[in-house]
């Protein structure tokens, strides 16, 4: 990844995290849990440039999300530092206890 794409992305988290925190403000928990996981799905799709998991419509779609483990992205992109990996595939699991509790600690998972 060039550093112009690093700090697109970087600058993107940023803007995705700030409007996770005010809509979680407004609208509860379960919207957070939403939001952390549609932050996973278009940071995977920035790295990897293609979405995490695929389908023939947006039910298929829909229902690899809850059945299927998606590619992890450092598997499709070499040079995706481990942990961003790790935080994304975190962000996507399956079970909401499994996924960073805040968007604090999805952040914190990428980067440290």
């Amino acid at each position: 990844m060039s550093l112009a794409n690093i700090l697109w992305l970087v600058v993107v988290v940023i803007i995705a995290l700030w409007l996770i925190g005010l809509i979680t403000r407004v609208a509860g928990n379960l919207i957070h849990l939403l939001l952390l996981v549609a932050l996973a799905v278009l940071v995977y799709n920035l790295v990897t440039g293609r979405p995490p998991f695929s389908g023939d419509n947006a039910i298929a779609i829909g229902f690899a999300h809850c059945t299927e483990t998606a590619e992890a992205p450092k598997a499709l992109r070499k040079d995706c530092p481990p942990k961003l990996s790790d935080a994304i595939m975190a962000a996507l699991a399956k079970a909401p206890g499994d996924r960073p509790s805040s968007a604090k600690s999805f952040l914190a998972l990428a980067l440290t």
